[in-house]
């Protein structure tokens, strides 16, 4: 079910199994108060619906920095990964994309923002959609 389609995300939801599908389509003329919207609307739904599974999939977005600021892009995450831990989240899977380089900077800011916090739900990457959902519900 579509709960929410605009040009920064679209958020499907899965009641039978409880999964929210977030995906950010490539959309390069954004705003870092743009990101953090986008970020504060997925936390939202994961609340209204009381969401247990989520799937990220950003292999479509293209970071731009020089828009946002690492250091600034940074701090959105942070501020995600806290309001995620204050929802009942149990697991959260991401679709990798297959730029090297960026994946790199993902895994370091996730290294770096683990070390930080303290959640409940887990994390993992995965190759494909499906992959995930597997993981998910097993």
């Amino acid at each position: 079910m579509l709960i929410l389609k605009n040009k920064l995300q679209v958020l499907e939801y899965e009641p039978a199994n409880n999964i929210l599908l977030a995906e950010w389509p490539n959309h390069e003329d954004y705003s870092l108060p743009e990101v953090v919207q986008t970020l504060e609307t997925l936390v939202k739904y994961i609340r209204e619906y009381n969401v247990k599974y989520l799937v990220i999939n950003s292999t479509q977005v293209k970071p731009n920095f020089q828009i946002t600021g690492l250091r600034e892009f940074k701090a959105a995450i942070v501020e995600l990964v806290y309001n995620l831990s204050k929802t009942s989240l149990k697991k959260i899977a991401r679709i990798a994309t297959n730029n090297p380089e960026r994946e790199i900077l993902v895994r370091n800011l996730a290294h770096e923002i683990s070390q930080g916090l303290v959640f409940d739900f887990q994390i993992k990457e995965f190759l494909s959609q499906t992959e995930a959902k597997e993981w998910l519900l097993g």
